[in-house]
């Protein structure tokens, strides 16, 4: 019974595991979709949980798991007499899970992703120390997103990771043009790879100039792309994707050294250096 137990449970927060998910999706869903009910799936990220286990340790990390863990829990049993049979699973990580078999209206994930927002305004508390910590809520809808368990999983991670690249702390409700966006963003970070390789690295200069007299007095150094197929991108395009992959060091260090040999190139008697400045990743201060 013990090893049963531990094979579809979480050791740290003993809450049902993403085993369990998949059989206990297996039996209500299903059994509830004779009746014409739907099902709803929420993926919950916590948002920057890579930094405060960076800042605070794997310790620290872990009990502030098992209070979110708590806090969930409670959350969903306040909210019984509407959800009824709601489960919360942990999946994986800082990634929790809630099926919601046979809700009743539209509405019912939405409403339950911003009680679970709002209530997690409130500070943690761990070996004497507040925390603040929010989530990213990605949601997938059975069958309309999907009729697999491992369907409705990407749909709702794909949803997540939306609401994460917004700035976190938010919901975001699965659309199917999102995994044909999530392809051209996987594709787009390929190519990143190969720019500065292929002579695709662009340096723009705006200038800084002197309110009073007119006179230009430095210069800010812009990074742009000039992609062989879509022309020439801003870093709205790409910047995002490089800080999550770890481009961004690679590509701060190219704006560095061209901005260096351009400002030098154009000190002449002629055109006397400009003061150059650059933008910087706190990746790149990380190193």
């Amino acid at each position: 019974e013990r090893l049963i137990h531990q094979a579809y449970h979480d050791a740290l927060t003993h809450l049902p595991n993403r085993l369990m998910f998949a059989e206990e999706f297996e039996r209500q869903v299903y059994a509830r979709d004779r009746a014409g009910k739907r099902a709803a799936f929420l993926l919950l990220g916590v948002d920057r949980f890579r930094v405060v286990i960076e800042s605070v340790g794997h310790a620290i990390g872990d009990a502030l798991l098992q209070a979110v863990a708590l806090r969930l829990g409670e959350l969903l049993e306040r909210l019984r007499e509407r959800l009824h049979d709601a489960t919360l699973y942990r999946m994986d990580g800082d990634r929790f899970a809630i099926l919601v078999p046979g809700f009743a209206t539209a509405e019912t994930p939405v409403w339950l992703a911003g009680q679970i927002l709002e209530d997690m305004r409130q500070p943690f508390h761990a070996l004497g120390r507040e925390y603040h910590l929010s989530l990213s809520i990605g949601v997938s809808v059975y069958p309309l997103d999907g009729q697999a368990a491992a369907t409705l999983l990407r749909d709702a991670e794909t949803a997540m990771q939306r609401a994460k690249n917004r700035g976190g702390a938010r919901l975001e409700s699965y659309t199917r043009d999102m995994n044909e966006r999530a392809a051209e963003w996987l594709a787009l970070e390929n190519e990143l790879r190969y720019a500065e390789e292929h002579g695709e690295l662009r340096l723009f200069y705006q200038p800084q100039v002197d309110i009073g007299s007119g006179r230009v007095i430095g210069a800010e150094a812009l990074l742009r792309w000039e992609h062989p197929r879509l022309g020439l991108l801003a870093p709205s395009r790409f910047l995002a994707l490089s800080e999550e992959s770890g481009l961004v060091v690679t590509l701060g260090e190219w704006v560095l050294r061209t901005a260096c040999a351009q400002a030098a190139a154009a000190d002449t008697p002629a055109t006397p250096a400009l003061a150059v400045s650059v933008n910087i990743s706190a990746r790149q201060f990380a190193l």
